[in-house]
């Protein structure tokens, strides 16, 4: 094929438009793809269970009713076999967002686009774009929220733009090149009101949508990937006579279309942007002998007919109904722009009766409507599936009966007994995925809940010192992203360097992730701006006093394990603790300079002189009257690991970063105590080999080599205890399924180890993860339900291989602070957690 090669600071010189033909996409029979693709979460359940509950209840929440029975159920009077197919390929898309890097990627910048937003970018998806980046331009609105769904499941990201100058758009732009140009082959700027589409000659009859042709960008690449660029035509549409903004969406209502326009001139370019020299999103200029292409292919004053070779158009929907367009204008996005200049006379020209509408002339064209029934009827779908519940339709009460119970009970205003199950309630919607904390000036602790059959989130009070009050925080929009793999595991790439032979990453670096600049990966993976709506939306607070015996009488046996990690954080006074020194430990960074480098904990940790203002929260489980009960005394722990009778007793811990900082927060433990660190703790790294572990290649001579305590030797020399970790590490790239095989293959080797060497086997939970410093610098995706849904798999497979575990989720979960949002937690909130731990080793490891 010849393509007329022009000047790309020459704008496109025609004098005439074609109506212009829908935009074709490869829509097919896919009822059994959908079956198919329905059952492959099947083999997660065994796993999985009910990792966001402790109760016996979960039930299937509307997560995993497929969009078309959703439409079919509100919509019963609009199906189609068109529509139908629209929708079943949409929901096919929305659950399984592709991978970056990517081919083709679209950026916007909007304003208040909420109304139309979403049939744009489905409309896009179905075209065969792979991921928008939106800018977010201040929007007053509900668009952030309507977008939040789509953020979770992978297709978007959202970006704040607080520019309010005239620079914005532009800014943006160059942002959008400069960032995403090594993330994707074709770049591509539009408008929420541009809809690309190609030219056809002939519309599918019913019933044959998509079957003719392949996806638009499937087509666009074949005919131009050796280009630099390709400019495309914008053909701009009335307002059809609409007043107000129709509910049939923007595909729909508006059909009628401009003959000749000069903005037809002014085209808009698709580009690979890793080639751009200059230009902006009419024109550019490209290195490596790549061109800017005018695919139109016409010249002069040729007119172009219904059957001419324009092979694609963006259409333009510039003005909408009346009050809308009437409302951008008074909007004023950014000073000095044109439609603030025109003011409502540009309305006046694309409204049908008035003077200016009769000095152009227009063509009917509905193209696009066939597509736009599918399209809003996915969108209804979509919001319903994904509700955006206002905080004001949120209820408590008191569930009165069993967990599946759809009872409820008005909630007293003041006293509620403890042990009373109280339930979160969505006016009938599914409350999605909440937090429920409970705290007061000394107390604050995290409940585990229960997703009901309803779509409630039930949970039951503890008892609790006097009045306290109770916190609801929605943690994320959409259903069921915590439970997704990662949106891309190229986060790890970065790694090449180090590992340069590691066959996972040379297999990612030519499949996956192939063409990822390593040095650039791990901002890759980031593909959500959280916004304050994201996560930590707290819905309403409650106050009230818990009845109910607090007293805790010292138990005549040592705490269980499963004890251990029932409990909350309570504040004591620095001078309490200060005075338990020399029995007792206190974890900071003047305590530990070696352990706890302050430049490394971050400022967000503070120090002493903090503590002794603020006071110092520490870990007591429930059936402890006191942290000190969990709290060794450093005679009791130096007697638990010098003992008299037998040679020093050694603890090697194993794992990655979270074993890591739990071995730094020993050596300040263990240097309290006067003991010599290196004698009785040791720590394993088990990073990179985490690889051949969820590929199932980590053999037990691999493990056996990780357990030797003098690392890298062959003495027979072993530690009487491994204490096992993995899974951080592996949240970013893993998959739940390799994990939880591999795992499983684990445990089997560590059980053989175990009888084999002598050495007890513990495993330790994962704790939580928050971000450092600059929360929207967070790469990981939804980091702590996945972290969550590891802990969940590793818990079922530790119980069933009989080796004993250490929580630690849920005492770091709860802890809702500056000094645990710290990327490393701060120095006591680790020292609780090797306390905690130790005390577990030495009343029921060791002893």
């Amino acid at each position: 094929m010849s393509y007329h090669l022009v000047d790309p600071l020459r704008q496109v010189k025609t004098n005439a438009i074609i109506r212009v033909s829908l935009a074709a996409l490869s829509v097919l029979l896919l009822s059994h793809a959908w079956k198919t693709f329905d059952d492959s979460g099947s083999r997660l359940s065994q796993h999985l269970g009910t990792f966001w509950t402790e109760g016996p209840v979960i039930a299937q929440s509307r997560a995993s009713t497929p969009l078309v029975g959703i439409a079919h159920s509100i919509l019963p009077s609009s199906s189609d076999a068109d529509s139908d197919a629209i929708v079943n390929r949409l929901d096919h898309l929305l659950e399984n967002a592709p991978l970056p890097p990517y081919d083709f990627l679209i950026g916007t910048m909007e304003r208040n686009e909420g109304p139309d937003i979403l049939e744009w970018l489905l409309y896009h998806m179905l075209m065969g774009f792979q991921h928008f980046v939106v800018y977010d331009h201040m929007s007053d609105d509900d668009t952030r929220e309507r977008l939040l769904p789509l953020v979770e499941l992978g297709w978007v990201t959202l970006v704040s733009q607080e520019d309010s100058s005239k620079w914005a758009q532009p800014r943006s732009v160059d942002d959008f090149m400069a960032a995403w140009k090594l993330r994707s082959k074709w770049l591509f700027f539009l408008d929420i009101d541009e809809y690309v589409a190609r030219n056809q000659t002939r519309v599918p009859g019913p019933g044959r949508i998509g079957l003719e042709e392949s996806s638009f960008t499937a087509w666009f690449e074949s005919e131009y990937g050796r280009m630099g660029g390709v400019a495309i035509p914008r053909l701009c549409f009335t307002s059809n006579g609409h007043y107000q903004r129709p509910q049939e969406g923007v595909m729909q209502s508006y059909t009628e279309a401009r003959v000749v326009d000069r903005n037809f001139f002014v085209p808009k370019i698709m580009l690979q942007a890793r080639f751009r020299l200059a230009g902006d999103i009419h024109k550019a200029t490209f290195s490596d002998n790549r061109k800017l292409v005018d695919p139109l292919r016409k010249t002069g004053d040729e007119m172009l007919k219904q059957d001419g070779g324009y092979p694609f158009y963006i259409h333009h929907y510039w003005a909408k109904s009346w009050d809308e367009c009437v409302k951008r204008i008074k909007q004023k996005a950014f000073p000095g722009s044109w439609r603030e200049a025109m003011g409502d006379r540009f309305c006046r020209y694309e409204m049908q009766g008035t003077d200016q509408y009769a000095e152009i002339e227009h063509e009917e064209y509905d193209a696009l409507a066939s597509y736009g029934r599918g399209v809003m009827r996915t969108v209804a779908a979509f919001e319903h599936k994904y509700a955006r519940i206002q905080p004001p339709a949120f209820t408590l009460s008191i569930l009165s009966k069993r967990l599946s119970s759809k009872s409820r009970t008005e909630l007293p205003h003041l006293y509620v007994d403890a042990g009373t199950t109280l339930v979160v309630d969505a006016s009938g919607a599914d409350a999605g995925y909440l937090s429920v904390r409970l705290s007061n000036s000394t107390t604050k602790r995290r409940l585990p809940v229960t997703r009901l059959d309803d779509g409630g989130v039930a949970f039951t009070l503890p008892a609790a010192a006097g009045s306290v009050e109770l916190t609801i925080t929605r943690e994320y929009s959409s259903l069921p992203s915590p439970e997704a793999d990662p949106v891309s595991p190229c986060s790890i790439m970065g790694h090449l360097k180090n590992q340069p032979n590691r066959p996972q990453l040379k297999r990612l670096a030519q499949g996956l992730c192939r063409g990822v600049n390593p040095s650039d990966a791990f901002y890759l993976a980031r593909t959500t701006w959280r916004h304050s709506r994201f996560q930590n939306d707290v819905l309403f607070t409650r106050f009230f006093h818990v009845r109910g015996d607090l007293s805790t009488s010292k138990p005549s046996q040592p705490l269980s394990l499963a004890a251990l990690g029932q409990g909350s954080w309570r504040k004591r006074s620095f001078n309490e603790i200060s005075e338990t020194l020399g029995k007792h430990r206190l974890y900071s960074s003047e305590r530990c300079p070696h352990a706890f480098d302050s430049e490394y904990w971050g400022p967000n940790c503070g120090n002493e002189t903090r503590l002794a203002k603020e006071g110092v929260w520490r870990w007591t489980p429930d059936d402890a009257s006191s942290y000190k009960m969990v709290s060794l005394w450093n005679a009791q722990l130096e007697s638990c690991l010098r003992p008299t009778s037998s040679r020093p007793r050694r603890i090697l811990l194993v794992g990655d970063s979270v074993m890591s900082h739990t071995y730094l927060a020993s050596k300040c433990m263990l240097g309290q105590a006067g003991l010599t660190v290196h004698n009785h703790v040791r720590f394993s790294s088990l990073q990179y080999e985490m690889f051949d572990m969820v590929d199932q290649i980590m053999s037990e001579q691999d493990w056996e080599q990780l357990l030797r305590w003098n690392n890298g030797a062959s003495d027979g020399e072993w530690p009487d205890v491994a204490v096992v970790n993995v899974g951080l590490w592996a949240v970013s790239w893993a998959s739940l399924d390799g994990y939880a095989a591999g795992l499983e293959i684990a445990l089997q080797y560590l059980a053989r180890l175990e009888q084999r060497l002598g050495i007890r086997i513990v495993w330790r939970e994962t704790t939580a993860a928050f971000p450092a410093r600059d929360p929207r610098a967070d790469p990981l995706y939804q980091v702590n339900p996945r972290i969550e849904a590891m802990n969940e798999i590793a818990n079922r497979l530790v119980v069933a291989a009989g080796i004993p575990r250490i929580d630690a989720y849920r005492m770091s979960l709860a802890r809702v602070d500056s000094a645990r949002d710290n990327a490393h937690m701060c120095p006591w909130v680790q020292g609780d957690l090797i306390e905690v731990m130790m005390y577990a080793l030495c009343n029921h490891v060791l002893s």
